[in-house]
């Protein structure tokens, strides 16, 4: 072939590549109080189009891993595709293997029995030709585990996630008053620092709520996520973070009652205080109680 045609071939070849839509998406980490070690394991990754159809994307790391390493905004990448993913899609779950799936408190390990893959987590992906899109799937494991260790032995998983657009992504930090969370009433005989977490709402002036997936009717309070609120070692102040959130308005709202969340039933938690806030496209928030 002649050296003119050769080159041709390739910059239609590199041409059609570039035109491509690419998609990938990461897995991280919203932590539940006193595990060690979450193991588990994703098959796959599913597209539910705006027509219905859903497009199943194998996952390019199928071997177990430690959900805790995922965490303060770590990240494992879950899918790396391109070609065929044009068109509009409107929503987004994992499908998880629970053959070796564990958790663990202190030395004790308890399996993990997924029930279902879940809800699709809303998105908004409407991929071309040459577009090029990130995905944060945020997997939010106290909203996601049901405790059953005392009837079954184990604790059952239905994931619930967040899908977030990498390159929008902002932030909202903040510190919570030492003095609050050393309060007898915050502790009630607990260590400190047991059981406080910021849930995070839709929306500003939310009442806030614990998460109940089995509420007959959905409620408004309904939380997105929730933050560990750590001590840090340096500056002893307390404090959280959303590493990954949607531009957007939002009601934060901190309680100290947050090892008492079940997934499936209405907790009555108690929230110490709450606040609204707006996140702006890759901005980051303080918000202080």
């Amino acid at each position: 072939m002649p050296n003119a045609s050769r080159l041709c071939l390739v910059a239609v070849t590199l041409l059609l590549c570039a035109c491509e839509s690419e998609l990938s998406i990461d897995l991280t980490d919203a932590p539940i109080d006193g595990a060690t070690r979450v193991q588990l394991a994703v098959s796959a990754v599913e597209l539910l189009g705006s027509d219905g159809t859903v497009t199943r994307i194998d996952s390019q790391y199928t071997d177990d891993f430690d959900m805790l390493d995922y965490r303060d905004g770590e990240r494992l990448r879950l899918v790396d595709a391109s070609g065929e993913l044009k068109g509009r899609h409107v929503g987004l779950r994992l499908r998880l293997d629970d053959d070796n799936a564990f958790l663990r408190k202190d030395e004790d390990s308890t399996p993990i029995e997924l029930l279902s893959a879940g809800e699709y987590a809303t998105v908004d992906l409407d991929l071309d030709d040459g577009d090029a899109r990130t995905l944060i799937v945020d997997l939010d494991l106290r909203f996601s585990l049901i405790d059953r260790r005392d009837t079954l032995g184990v604790y059952q998983m239905i994931p619930v996630i967040r899908v977030i657009d990498a390159d929008r992504a902002g932030r909202i930090e903040g510190t919570i008053d030492a003095n609050a969370i050393a309060d007898a009433d915050c502790r009630d005989g607990r260590a400190i620092g047991t059981g406080v977490a910021v849930y995070l709402y839709a929306g500003t002036g939310v009442t806030p709520g614990d998460y109940n997936a089995d509420a007959t009717v959905t409620p408004l309070a309904q939380p997105l996520a929730a933050a560990d609120v750590r001590e840090d070692a340096a500056s002893g102040a307390w404090t959280y973070r959303f590493h990954y959130v949607q531009p957007g308005r939002y009601t934060l709202a901190w309680t100290c009652e947050a090892d008492r969340e079940h997934p499936q039933q209405d907790d009555d938690l108690s929230f110490r205080d709450a606040a609204d806030v707006e996140v702006g496209e890759s901005q980051t928030v303080t918000v202080n109680f």
